[in-house]
């Protein structure tokens, strides 16, 4: 079995399989995260929190793509609450104020894109 996370692929095959991304331990508080794939102009994040953990209110210079894995989460988007689960997808512009408070355990990947991607 391969570690949480884990990457693998041949040499020079173009490609990157990243095992077991999700259904990891979280901790007992705070915010664990992990660097999956960070390549010129993309970087992928998985996010972990427990139920009432919060990433507080920031804005990206980047768009951003949040893809849902496990539990709820309560976001607010430009001052619009919407609640989430998973096999969500979201898209949000850069310079968007947001914020995630994990209703439940949570799990999420965020895909930050290349400057000037128009949603």
């Amino acid at each position: 079995m391969t570690a949480l996370g884990a990457t693998r692929a041949p040499a020079f095959a173009g490609y990157a399989l990243v095992e077991r991304v999700s259904g990891g331990d979280l901790p007992e508080s705070g915010v664990l995260t992990r660097t999956v794939i960070k390549e010129p102009g993309v970087r992928v994040t998985w996010f972990g929190l427990v139920a009432g953990e919060e990433l507080t209110e920031h804005t990206s210079s980047h768009p951003a793509l949040l893809h849902f894995l496990r539990g709820r989460a309560r976001l607010t988007l430009g001052g619009d609450p919407v609640e989430v689960g998973p096999g969500d997808y979201l898209y949000m512009d850069a310079g968007l104020p947001h914020s995630v408070l994990a209703l439940s355990e949570l799990e999420f990947m965020l895909t930050l894109l290349p400057v000037g991607t128009a949603g």
